[in-house]
């Protein structure tokens, strides 16, 4: 009955959902770092251009 009451959302979309949170919890512990240090560098570049 529960399943019935959550219209067009099936299995897939249960298990696609599930499995992109996995890869994306794996992809933020390995990239979370140099992500940042990317944005930091970029931001920092950016406005000492602007105070210049």
């Amino acid at each position: 009955m529960v399943i019935q009451s959550l219209g067009s959302i099936g299995i897939g979309t249960i298990a696609a959902a599930y499995f992109i949170g996995k890869i994306l919890g794996w992809m933020i512990t390995h990239y979370q770092q140099p992500v940042q240090r990317w944005v930091f560098k970029t931001e920092g570049a950016a406005t000492e251009k602007v105070e210049s």
